[in-house]
Protein backbone atom coordinates (compact mmCIF):
# COMPACT_ATOMS: atom_id res chain seq x y z
CA UNK A 1 0.00 0.00 0.00
CA UNK A 2 2.72 2.67 1.31
CA UNK A 3 4.69 2.20 -2.21
CA UNK A 4 2.02 2.80 -4.21
CA UNK A 5 1.13 6.15 -2.38
CA UNK A 6 4.65 6.99 -3.08
CA UNK A 7 5.31 6.33 -6.24
CA UNK A 8 1.62 7.84 -7.61
CA UNK A 9 2.81 11.45 -5.83
CA UNK A 10 6.52 11.02 -7.16
CA UNK A 11 4.64 11.05 -10.75
CA UNK A 12 2.66 13.26 -10.28
CA UNK A 13 4.65 15.97 -8.71
CA UNK A 14 7.19 15.48 -11.39
CA UNK A 15 4.50 15.85 -14.85
CA UNK A 16 3.28 19.12 -12.12
CA UNK A 17 6.40 20.65 -12.50
CA UNK A 18 7.49 20.47 -15.83
CA UNK A 19 4.33 22.25 -16.36
CA UNK A 20 5.00 25.38 -14.07
CA UNK A 21 7.42 28.17 -15.64
CA UNK A 22 8.13 30.56 -12.76
CA UNK A 23 11.17 29.42 -10.67
CA UNK A 24 9.08 30.74 -7.32
CA UNK A 25 5.86 29.06 -7.80
CA UNK A 26 7.73 25.70 -8.95
CA UNK A 27 9.63 25.40 -6.06
CA UNK A 28 6.47 26.21 -3.78
CA UNK A 29 4.42 23.38 -5.59
CA UNK A 30 7.21 20.84 -5.44
CA UNK A 31 7.33 22.09 -1.72
CA UNK A 32 4.21 21.75 -0.53
CA UNK A 33 3.27 18.54 -2.66
CA UNK A 34 6.24 16.59 -1.17
CA UNK A 35 5.45 17.49 2.73
CA UNK A 36 1.40 16.37 1.49
CA UNK A 37 3.04 12.92 0.14
CA UNK A 38 5.34 12.63 2.99
CA UNK A 39 2.31 12.95 5.59
CA UNK A 40 0.04 10.74 3.57
CA UNK A 41 2.70 8.04 3.58
CA UNK A 42 3.45 8.83 7.02
CA UNK A 43 -0.41 7.98 8.23
CA UNK A 44 -0.44 4.59 5.48
CA UNK A 45 2.66 3.31 7.75
CA UNK A 46 0.90 3.62 10.75
CA UNK A 47 -2.77 1.69 9.20
CA UNK A 48 -1.06 -0.95 7.43
CA UNK A 49 0.17 -3.98 9.79
CA UNK A 50 3.72 -3.24 11.75
CA UNK A 51 4.55 -7.61 10.97
CA UNK A 52 4.13 -8.50 7.62
CA UNK A 53 5.61 -10.44 4.87
CA UNK A 54 4.86 -9.45 1.16
CA UNK A 55 6.20 -10.75 -2.05
CA UNK A 56 7.00 -14.17 -1.33
CA UNK A 57 9.12 -13.36 1.78
CA UNK A 58 10.92 -10.44 -1.08
CA UNK A 59 9.85 -8.07 1.80
CA UNK A 60 9.06 -8.78 5.64
CA UNK A 61 8.39 -5.94 8.24
CA UNK A 62 8.79 -5.70 11.91
CA UNK A 63 8.17 -3.34 14.67
CA UNK A 64 11.48 -2.13 14.93
CA UNK A 65 11.25 -1.24 11.18
CA UNK A 66 8.20 0.33 11.05
CA UNK A 67 9.49 2.22 13.94
CA UNK A 68 12.69 3.54 12.08
CA UNK A 69 10.44 3.66 8.89
CA UNK A 70 8.19 6.47 10.86
CA UNK A 71 11.21 7.70 12.09
CA UNK A 72 12.84 8.52 8.26
CA UNK A 73 9.35 10.07 6.96
CA UNK A 74 9.27 12.56 9.77
CA UNK A 75 12.87 13.39 9.89
CA UNK A 76 12.78 14.22 5.91
CA UNK A 77 9.35 16.16 6.55
CA UNK A 78 11.52 18.71 9.25
CA UNK A 79 14.30 18.19 6.79
CA UNK A 80 11.97 19.89 3.64
CA UNK A 81 9.89 21.78 5.79
CA UNK A 82 13.77 24.02 7.21
CA UNK A 83 14.15 24.23 3.33
CA UNK A 84 11.15 25.86 2.77
CA UNK A 85 11.66 28.12 5.60
CA UNK A 86 15.18 29.37 4.70
CA UNK A 87 13.65 29.59 1.03
CA UNK A 88 10.68 31.82 2.73
CA UNK A 89 13.63 33.99 4.60
CA UNK A 90 15.52 34.60 1.49
CA UNK A 91 18.35 32.56 2.24
CA UNK A 92 21.12 31.23 -0.30
CA UNK A 93 19.84 27.43 0.04
CA UNK A 94 21.78 24.85 -1.57
CA UNK A 95 18.69 22.95 -3.15
CA UNK A 96 16.60 23.05 -6.23
CA UNK A 97 13.24 21.76 -7.52
CA UNK A 98 14.77 18.55 -8.95
CA UNK A 99 17.28 17.79 -5.90
CA UNK A 100 14.01 18.08 -3.47
CA UNK A 101 12.61 15.46 -6.10
CA UNK A 102 15.23 13.19 -5.69
CA UNK A 103 15.20 13.12 -1.87
CA UNK A 104 11.60 12.21 -1.68
CA UNK A 105 12.29 9.15 -4.96
CA UNK A 106 14.95 8.14 -2.47
CA UNK A 107 12.67 7.85 0.36
CA UNK A 108 11.33 5.20 -1.11
CA UNK A 109 14.39 3.16 -1.93
CA UNK A 110 15.01 3.21 1.75
CA UNK A 111 11.64 2.34 2.67
CA UNK A 112 12.17 -0.53 0.36
CA UNK A 113 16.07 -1.12 1.97
CA UNK A 114 15.18 -1.67 5.41
CA UNK A 115 12.64 -4.71 4.60
CA UNK A 116 14.10 -6.15 2.11
CA UNK A 117 14.93 -9.80 2.79
CA UNK A 118 16.13 -11.11 -0.87
CA UNK A 119 19.77 -10.01 -2.05
CA UNK A 120 18.65 -8.42 -5.26
CA UNK A 121 15.57 -6.34 -4.16
CA UNK A 122 18.55 -5.32 -1.57
CA UNK A 123 20.51 -3.72 -4.28
CA UNK A 124 18.24 -2.67 -6.63
CA UNK A 125 16.53 -0.32 -3.48
CA UNK A 126 20.23 0.56 -2.58
CA UNK A 127 20.71 2.39 -6.02
CA UNK A 128 17.34 4.13 -5.83
CA UNK A 129 18.84 5.86 -2.54
CA UNK A 130 22.14 5.93 -3.64
CA UNK A 131 24.38 4.32 -5.99
CA UNK A 132 28.03 4.64 -4.21
CA UNK A 133 29.68 1.18 -3.41
CA UNK A 134 27.53 -0.28 -5.52
CA UNK A 135 29.73 -2.43 -7.51
CA UNK A 136 31.58 -3.99 -4.10
CA UNK A 137 28.12 -4.97 -3.07
CA UNK A 138 26.88 -6.53 -6.43
CA UNK A 139 30.28 -8.99 -6.18
CA UNK A 140 29.05 -10.17 -2.84
CA UNK A 141 25.63 -10.56 -3.83
CA UNK A 142 27.31 -12.60 -7.10
CA UNK A 143 29.60 -14.57 -4.86
CA UNK A 144 26.94 -15.39 -2.36
CA UNK A 145 24.24 -16.20 -4.79
CA UNK A 146 27.16 -18.67 -7.07
CA UNK A 147 28.11 -20.64 -4.04
CA UNK A 148 24.55 -21.17 -2.61
CA UNK A 149 22.10 -20.74 -5.64
CA UNK A 150 19.61 -18.66 -3.82
CA UNK A 151 19.21 -14.92 -3.11
CA UNK A 152 16.10 -15.09 0.01
CA UNK A 153 18.16 -14.36 2.90
CA UNK A 154 16.42 -17.66 4.83
CA UNK A 155 17.40 -19.99 2.17
CA UNK A 156 21.11 -18.80 1.89
CA UNK A 157 21.30 -19.29 5.90
CA UNK A 158 19.94 -23.15 5.44
CA UNK A 159 22.27 -23.59 2.77
CA UNK A 160 25.15 -22.34 4.59
CA UNK A 161 24.35 -24.07 8.28
CA UNK A 162 23.90 -27.54 6.63
CA UNK A 163 27.47 -27.80 4.81
CA UNK A 164 30.58 -26.42 5.50
CA UNK A 165 30.72 -22.11 4.74
CA UNK A 166 32.63 -22.04 1.10
CA UNK A 167 35.05 -19.94 0.65
CA UNK A 168 33.35 -18.17 -2.21
CA UNK A 169 30.07 -17.68 0.21
CA UNK A 170 32.32 -16.20 2.80
CA UNK A 171 33.93 -14.08 0.29
CA UNK A 172 30.28 -12.86 -0.65
CA UNK A 173 29.32 -11.72 2.84
CA UNK A 174 32.43 -9.91 3.71
CA UNK A 175 32.30 -7.55 0.39
CA UNK A 176 28.74 -6.76 1.20
CA UNK A 177 29.48 -5.97 4.30
CA UNK A 178 32.39 -3.73 3.16
CA UNK A 179 30.24 -2.09 0.57
CA UNK A 180 27.45 -1.29 3.39
CA UNK A 181 30.73 0.38 5.57
CA UNK A 182 31.13 2.01 2.50
CA UNK A 183 28.23 4.00 2.66
CA UNK A 184 27.94 4.03 5.89
CA UNK A 185 31.92 6.11 5.91
CA UNK A 186 33.95 4.15 7.80
CA UNK A 187 37.76 4.46 8.05
CA UNK A 188 39.83 4.31 5.71
CA UNK A 189 36.38 4.56 3.17
CA UNK A 190 35.58 7.85 4.54
CA UNK A 191 37.24 10.57 2.41
CA UNK A 192 34.06 10.55 0.03
CA UNK A 193 31.91 11.67 2.96
CA UNK A 194 33.77 14.60 4.13
CA UNK A 195 33.90 16.08 1.00
CA UNK A 196 30.63 15.20 -0.11
CA UNK A 197 28.89 16.85 3.11
CA UNK A 198 31.04 20.33 2.59
CA UNK A 199 29.43 20.71 -0.51
CA UNK A 200 26.29 19.89 -0.09
CA UNK A 201 25.22 22.64 2.36
CA UNK A 202 23.67 22.40 6.51
CA UNK A 203 20.23 20.68 5.57
CA UNK A 204 21.47 18.41 2.95
CA UNK A 205 24.02 17.18 5.45
CA UNK A 206 21.58 16.27 7.88
CA UNK A 207 19.68 15.01 5.15
CA UNK A 208 22.53 12.69 3.97
CA UNK A 209 23.65 11.51 7.63
CA UNK A 210 20.55 10.62 9.35
CA UNK A 211 19.17 9.18 6.06
CA UNK A 212 22.15 6.57 5.69
CA UNK A 213 22.61 6.06 9.10
CA UNK A 214 18.81 4.39 9.62
CA UNK A 215 18.80 2.66 6.57
CA UNK A 216 21.91 1.21 6.47
CA UNK A 217 22.24 0.48 9.65
CA UNK A 218 18.96 -1.48 9.71
CA UNK A 219 20.14 -3.20 6.74
CA UNK A 220 23.00 -4.88 8.77
CA UNK A 221 21.38 -5.46 11.29
CA UNK A 222 18.70 -7.72 9.08
CA UNK A 223 21.59 -9.12 7.66
CA UNK A 224 23.87 -9.65 10.42
CA UNK A 225 20.13 -11.77 12.90
CA UNK A 226 19.01 -13.74 9.49
CA UNK A 227 22.45 -14.54 8.02
CA UNK A 228 25.90 -13.70 9.44
CA UNK A 229 25.55 -14.44 13.12
CA UNK A 230 25.13 -18.35 11.91
CA UNK A 231 28.00 -18.34 9.96
CA UNK A 232 31.77 -18.97 10.99
CA UNK A 233 33.20 -15.83 9.58
CA UNK A 234 35.83 -14.90 12.71
CA UNK A 235 38.29 -13.60 10.34
CA UNK A 236 35.15 -11.02 8.83
CA UNK A 237 34.48 -10.25 12.71
CA UNK A 238 38.33 -9.54 13.22
CA UNK A 239 38.29 -7.20 10.31
CA UNK A 240 35.45 -5.07 11.56
CA UNK A 241 36.99 -4.81 14.79
CA UNK A 242 40.56 -3.47 13.13
CA UNK A 243 38.09 -1.39 11.16
CA UNK A 244 35.85 -0.05 14.16
CA UNK A 245 38.90 0.94 15.84
CA UNK A 246 40.69 2.92 12.95
CA UNK A 247 37.45 4.98 12.26
CA UNK A 248 37.21 6.23 16.12
CA UNK A 249 40.59 6.88 16.03
CA UNK A 250 39.96 8.84 12.24
CA UNK A 251 36.81 10.43 13.30
CA UNK A 252 38.12 11.67 16.98
CA UNK A 253 40.93 13.22 15.41
CA UNK A 254 39.37 14.84 12.69
CA UNK A 255 36.98 16.31 15.35
CA UNK A 256 39.66 17.62 17.14
CA UNK A 257 41.17 19.58 14.20
CA UNK A 258 37.97 20.32 12.47
CA UNK A 259 37.23 24.50 12.71
CA UNK A 260 34.21 24.01 9.59
CA UNK A 261 30.79 23.20 11.09
CA UNK A 262 30.12 20.88 8.54
CA UNK A 263 33.38 18.96 8.42
CA UNK A 264 32.59 18.73 12.56
CA UNK A 265 29.69 16.99 11.92
CA UNK A 266 31.11 15.13 9.05
CA UNK A 267 33.85 13.42 11.43
CA UNK A 268 31.45 13.28 14.13
CA UNK A 269 29.12 11.04 12.01
CA UNK A 270 32.21 8.73 11.23
CA UNK A 271 32.68 8.27 15.11
CA UNK A 272 29.06 7.33 15.65
CA UNK A 273 29.27 4.93 12.78
CA UNK A 274 31.68 3.55 13.85
CA UNK A 275 29.87 3.02 17.47
CA UNK A 276 26.60 1.90 15.91
CA UNK A 277 28.42 -1.36 14.58
CA UNK A 278 29.73 -2.29 17.71
CA UNK A 279 27.31 -5.38 17.51
CA UNK A 280 29.75 -7.13 15.57
CA UNK A 281 32.60 -7.36 18.02
CA UNK A 282 31.17 -9.13 20.75
CA UNK A 283 29.36 -11.95 21.73
CA UNK A 284 26.17 -10.22 23.51
CA UNK A 285 24.44 -10.24 20.39
CA UNK A 286 20.88 -8.94 21.17
CA UNK A 287 22.05 -6.21 23.81
CA UNK A 288 24.53 -4.45 21.84
CA UNK A 289 21.97 -4.81 19.25
CA UNK A 290 19.51 -3.05 21.78
CA UNK A 291 21.78 -0.14 22.55
CA UNK A 292 23.22 0.39 19.21
CA UNK A 293 19.54 1.10 17.96
CA UNK A 294 18.90 3.43 21.69
CA UNK A 295 21.83 4.53 20.57
CA UNK A 296 20.40 5.91 16.89
CA UNK A 297 17.87 6.71 17.99
CA UNK A 298 19.25 9.49 20.85
CA UNK A 299 21.85 10.44 18.00
CA UNK A 300 19.11 11.55 15.66
CA UNK A 301 17.66 13.53 18.29
CA UNK A 302 20.48 15.37 19.41
CA UNK A 303 21.34 15.80 15.59
CA UNK A 304 17.90 17.14 14.98
CA UNK A 305 17.96 19.77 17.81
CA UNK A 306 21.77 21.22 16.76
CA UNK A 307 20.87 21.50 13.12
CA UNK A 308 17.96 23.20 14.22
CA UNK A 309 19.71 25.65 16.59
CA UNK A 310 22.30 26.44 14.11
CA UNK A 311 19.03 27.31 11.43
CA UNK A 312 17.81 29.55 14.45
CA UNK A 313 21.11 31.25 14.83
CA UNK A 314 21.35 31.99 11.37
CA UNK A 315 18.09 33.67 11.25
CA UNK A 316 18.42 35.67 13.92
CA UNK A 317 22.38 36.74 12.37
CA UNK A 318 20.51 37.15 9.12
CA UNK A 319 23.68 35.27 7.89
CA UNK A 320 25.27 32.08 7.14
CA UNK A 321 27.84 30.66 9.74
CA UNK A 322 30.25 28.54 8.25
CA UNK A 323 33.64 28.25 11.39
CA UNK A 324 32.65 27.40 14.82
CA UNK A 325 34.85 30.29 15.66
CA UNK A 326 32.23 32.12 14.92
CA UNK A 327 30.12 31.01 18.10
CA UNK A 328 32.59 33.63 20.42
CA UNK A 329 30.68 35.57 22.61
CA UNK A 330 26.93 33.72 21.76
CA UNK A 331 26.69 33.78 26.10
CA UNK A 332 26.57 37.58 25.74
CA UNK A 333 24.28 37.58 22.91
CA UNK A 334 21.80 35.22 23.84
CA UNK A 335 22.26 33.43 26.96
CA UNK A 336 18.92 30.65 26.34
CA UNK A 337 20.66 29.67 22.79
CA UNK A 338 24.23 29.08 24.59
CA UNK A 339 22.80 26.87 26.95
CA UNK A 340 20.53 24.89 24.38
CA UNK A 341 24.07 24.53 22.72
CA UNK A 342 26.02 23.57 25.72
CA UNK A 343 23.10 20.83 26.77
CA UNK A 344 22.73 19.13 23.04
CA UNK A 345 26.87 19.06 22.42
CA UNK A 346 27.18 17.47 25.65
CA UNK A 347 24.04 14.86 24.94
CA UNK A 348 25.80 14.02 21.62
CA UNK A 349 29.46 13.43 23.29
CA UNK A 350 27.32 11.17 25.61
CA UNK A 351 28.52 12.33 29.25
CA UNK A 352 26.27 11.98 32.02
CA UNK A 353 23.65 12.63 33.31
CA UNK A 354 22.31 12.85 29.41
CA UNK A 355 20.67 9.55 27.94
CA UNK A 356 23.52 9.16 24.99
CA UNK A 357 26.24 8.29 28.10
CA UNK A 358 23.43 4.76 29.00
CA UNK A 359 24.04 3.74 25.66
CA UNK A 360 28.01 4.27 25.57
CA UNK A 361 28.27 2.90 28.47
CA UNK A 362 26.30 -0.62 28.56
CA UNK A 363 28.07 -0.75 25.04
CA UNK A 364 31.54 -0.29 26.38
CA UNK A 365 31.00 -2.69 29.24
CA UNK A 366 29.37 -6.05 27.05
CA UNK A 367 32.53 -5.38 24.82
CA UNK A 368 35.09 -5.94 27.90
CA UNK A 369 33.37 -8.83 29.39
CA UNK A 370 32.65 -10.14 26.29
CA UNK A 371 34.00 -13.89 25.66
CA UNK A 372 35.30 -12.83 22.06
CA UNK A 373 37.80 -10.48 23.99
CA UNK A 374 40.68 -12.79 24.38
CA UNK A 375 44.61 -12.17 23.99
CA UNK A 376 45.17 -9.18 21.57
CA UNK A 377 40.82 -8.67 21.41
CA UNK A 378 40.58 -7.58 24.93
CA UNK A 379 43.05 -4.52 24.39
CA UNK A 380 40.68 -3.71 20.89
CA UNK A 381 37.65 -4.06 23.16
CA UNK A 382 39.26 -1.61 25.76
CA UNK A 383 40.08 0.77 23.11
CA UNK A 384 36.46 0.81 21.58
CA UNK A 385 34.84 1.00 24.80
CA UNK A 386 37.29 4.32 26.31
CA UNK A 387 38.31 5.81 22.68
CA UNK A 388 35.54 8.15 22.64
CA UNK A 389 36.62 10.39 25.60
CA UNK A 390 39.03 12.13 23.55
CA UNK A 391 36.11 13.74 21.25
CA UNK A 392 34.56 14.28 24.71
CA UNK A 393 37.49 16.70 25.99
CA UNK A 394 36.97 18.43 22.89
CA UNK A 395 33.39 19.70 23.69
CA UNK A 396 35.41 22.20 26.43
CA UNK A 397 36.97 23.64 23.32
CA UNK A 398 33.67 24.34 21.79
CA UNK A 399 31.89 25.63 24.78
CA UNK A 400 35.20 28.08 25.89
CA UNK A 401 34.22 29.46 21.68
CA UNK A 402 30.99 30.69 23.15
CA UNK A 403 32.84 32.93 25.37
CA UNK A 404 31.30 30.47 28.96
CA UNK A 405 34.03 28.76 29.68
CA UNK A 406 34.44 30.50 33.14
CA UNK A 407 32.46 32.48 35.36
CA UNK A 408 34.23 36.05 34.81
CA UNK A 409 34.14 35.25 31.33
CA UNK A 410 31.71 37.55 30.21
CA UNK A 411 33.59 40.82 32.44
CA UNK A 412 36.57 39.94 30.27
CA UNK A 413 35.04 40.17 26.87
CA UNK A 414 33.25 43.32 28.26
CA UNK A 415 37.34 44.71 29.28
CA UNK A 416 38.15 43.49 25.45
CA UNK A 417 35.24 45.11 23.72
CA UNK A 418 36.18 48.47 25.45
CA UNK A 419 39.83 47.59 24.92
CA UNK A 420 39.44 47.64 21.08
CA UNK A 421 37.30 50.63 21.26
CA UNK A 422 39.58 52.87 22.55
CA UNK A 423 42.68 51.19 20.30
CA UNK A 424 40.21 52.02 17.24
CA UNK A 425 39.53 55.99 17.92
CA UNK A 426 43.56 56.32 18.69
CA UNK A 427 43.59 54.91 15.03
CA UNK A 428 41.25 57.18 13.84
CA UNK A 429 42.56 60.38 15.14
CA UNK A 430 45.94 59.48 14.36
CA UNK A 431 45.34 58.64 10.55
CA UNK A 432 43.05 61.92 10.15
CA UNK A 433 46.24 63.50 11.27
CA UNK A 434 45.03 65.46 14.46
CA UNK A 435 46.89 65.97 17.50
CA UNK A 436 44.20 65.49 20.24
CA UNK A 437 44.70 62.67 22.76
CA UNK A 438 42.15 60.81 23.79
CA UNK A 439 40.90 60.77 27.18
CA UNK A 440 42.84 58.88 29.75
CA UNK A 441 45.22 57.80 27.14
CA UNK A 442 48.34 59.00 25.86
CA UNK A 443 48.97 59.46 22.19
Amino acid sequence: MKYSVCIIPLILIILVSIGIKEDSKRMYVVMQSIKVSLLVLLVSIFVEEWTYVKLNGHLIKTPLIGLFEVILVVVVYIIIYLFEMGIKEGKKIKITEEAIILMYSSVIGMLISMEAHNLITLFLSLEISRGMASTIILLGIVSIYKSTGSLMYTDILVILMEGPTMIQSQMGIALLVLGLFIKLGIAPFHGWLIDTYEGSGLLMTFFLTITQKIVTIIVLINLYKNMIAYVNVLELNKVIVILIITTLIVGTIGCLRQQKIIRFIAYSAIVNSALLILFFAGENIEELLTFSIYYLINYIIGLTILISLLMGVNTKNKGNMELLVEFKNTWLNNKVIAICFVIVLLHLAGLPPFTNFISKDKEGELLDSSKMQKGGDVVAGCIISRMDILKDLNIKERINEMGIAIPRGEAVSLKLNKKEEILGTIIKHRGSGEGAKTPGIDN
